[in-house]
């Protein structure tokens, strides 16, 4: 496993081209009626092509946020995130979420899905506000993804009745349905057992090697193992690799 030096840039892979380039990153929260609260102090990222970047910390370290930052989901109270070049800053809310639907999936913690619709459908969604593809043929490709995941068998069963590691699977298939080229992930595998989370985790290692590109949370050390460098989040700040392992028992990152 690589390392990041304490601003989340790895300076031996400093002249790759950047998916992700993020700079001063700072995120606050409204504390009350007159205060705030900064979660993140200044963050610098950046995320390469083809890379698999594991983000690790403690509950409440602003992982997440980061995450969400780098995504344009929320985006940050002050500083930079470029997304595949374009300065995310630059666009508007229409903009923003046609520029992710066009090239980011997200898997999301908790995955969101419309109840009343089966999990094939919930999948097939952001395909139809694309609205680019033949429907069959994304049809096609999300029951082949859900067959992969172990839910062939559950893929017309309502997304209500389902149990918490299905939903969170075909959140993932819902995730990849428009192709994208940059992945985010937060906490993909935390509702899954441990065969779930490996069959996860295998199908993420196959796309990777494919050339997608991968950010992805979790507490999990063996998780983290699974991608090329890992960035440790500190109380809003990117931890240097010889900081001491945080309280949740998370190891820092070592050079490979």
């Amino acid at each position: 496993m690589t390392t990041t030096s304490r601003s989340g840039i790895d300076p031996r892979t400093a002249d790759r081209p950047s998916i992700i380039r993020a700079r001063g990153v700072r995120k606050s929260f409204p504390l009350g009626r007159d205060a705030e609260i900064e979660v993140l102090h200044g963050i610098d990222v950046d995320v390469h092509r083809g890379e698999f970047v594991a983000i690790m910390g403690a509950s409440g370290s602003g992982k997440s946020t980061l995450l969400y930052a780098l995504s344009g989901i929320d985006p940050p109270t002050a500083g930079t995130v470029e997304l595949d070049g374009v300065d995310l800053g630059g666009l508007d809310q229409a903009e923003l979420e046609a520029l992710r639907l066009d090239r980011v999936g997200f898997v999301f913690q908790q995955p969101h899905l419309l109840e009343g619709c089966t999990l094939r459908e919930n999948a097939l969604i952001p395909a139809l506000w694309r609205g680019r593809r033949a429907r069959a043929a994304a049809a096609r490709e999300v029951d082949a993804r859900l067959e992969l995941l172990g839910l062939g068998g559950v893929a017309d069963q309502d997304a209500a009745t389902a149990s918490g590691g299905e939903r969170q699977r075909a959140g993932l298939v819902r995730a990849l349905v428009n192709a994208p080229v940059l992945l985010l992930a937060d906490e993909p595998t935390g509702a899954l057992d441990r065969a779930s989370s490996a069959a996860v985790l295998d199908h993420l290692a196959e796309l990777h090697a494919q050339g997608l590109t991968i950010v992805l949370v979790t507490h999990d050390p063996a998780v983290a193992d699974r991608a090329d460098r890992t960035i440790r989040v500190v109380d809003g700040l990117v931890a240097p690799t010889d900081d001491p392992a945080p309280p949740d028992g998370t190891a820092p990152t070592t050079d490979a």
